[in-house]
């Protein structure tokens, strides 16, 4: 083997070697990216005899900031609030016709949905006003 054909060989080895490097870099970066970091906070809102409220208003409201996120249940009388930053947070659902249900000292953790459900006796299912 020539010196020329082995200087070759010998670069075309530290290119790939170097092309492997990088690309592993690169997906333990692309991997660390995609890690979750929030939470969910997620519920069905019903009445007292179980039906589904649709049309409902659900402020989620982040205890430490204050930051509110309003939404809206859906036809099946659910909600959900994605992409939300660990901490604590507040619940509180409106309707027409209807007492209106919060609850306090929602604790979410990273990665974690927190489904609101609630009892026979909370002030929701009191049936309407």
């Amino acid at each position: 083997m020539s010196a020329k054909a082995s200087h070759s060989a010998c670069g075309a080895w530290i290119f790939t070697r170097f092309v492997f490097a990088v690309s592993a870099v690169f997906l333990v970066c692309l991997s660390l990216s995609a890690q979750v970091n929030t939470g969910r906070i997620l519920g069905t809102v019903t009445d007292q005899s179980g039906g589904v409220v649709a049309g409902a208003m659900v402020a989620v409201t982040n205890s430490q900031t204050g930051v509110a996120r309003n939404l809206v249940t859906d036809g099946a009388g659910e909600y959900v609030a994605p992409n939300l930053n660990p901490g604590t947070y507040t619940v509180r659902v409106t309707a027409n016709g209807f007492q209106a249900f919060e609850r306090q000292n929602i604790l979410l953790e990273i990665g974690k949905d927190a489904r609101i459900q609630r009892a026979p006796h909370d002030s929701w299912r009191g049936g309407r006003l």
